[in-house]
């Protein structure tokens, strides 16, 4: 006799953000004081599946075999933006500084485990045996870049990132 039994299950997330604030700094030395204004935006993506499996054979009385595998699939995408500009307060606005940053990460993943269990009983009450075996493996893949740029007005050299990272 064999059982078998199975579920799927998808999850799924989707998430924006969009944030704007603006700041002012105010100091007993009325040259130091900033405004800044700041605008963040970020969007994210998540997607998950995951199947889950049941074999169960019942061969007689005395022996039993079991399989379980899990597979799951992940997926997640994510960007986020901001900008950031400062300026002075003292008389007529003069740019001090400016930031702009843009961030992109991406992942793709795959697992797999399987447990697999043997029962075997004895013709002699209470006596029997059991055999487990698991296995499991899984790839994920990562890609991310990320752009900054810091713009200095004055003496200050601007500063400029540029970074791609990749995991395999």
């Amino acid at each position: 006799k064999t059982d078998f039994s199975g579920n799927y299950n998808v999850n799924s997330a989707h998430t924006n953000l969009i944030q704007n604030s603006m700041r002012q700094n105010f100091y007993s030395d009325t040259t130091l004081n900033t405004n800044s204004i700041a605008a963040d935006t970020s969007r994210s993506l998540a997607q998950n599946h995951t199947i889950n499996l049941n074999f169960d054979t019942k061969c007689d009385s005395l022996n039993e075999f079991r399989i379980r595998p899990v597979i799951s699939f992940n997926k997640s995408d994510s960007r986020s933006l901001s900008t950031t500009e400062i300026d002075s307060l003292a008389g007529i606005a003069i740019p001090k500084n400016s930031t702009y940053a843009d961030r992109t990460n991406h992942n793709n993943s795959t697992n797999v485990n399987v447990s697999a269990t043997y029962w075997h009983g004895f013709k002699k009450k209470g006596r029997s045996i059991t055999l487990d075996m698991q296995y499991a493996t899984g790839v994920n893949n990562t890609d991310g870049n990320n752009f900054s740029r810091m713009s200095f007005f004055g003496n200050a050299p601007d500063s400029l990132i540029d970074q791609h990272n990749e995991t395999d």
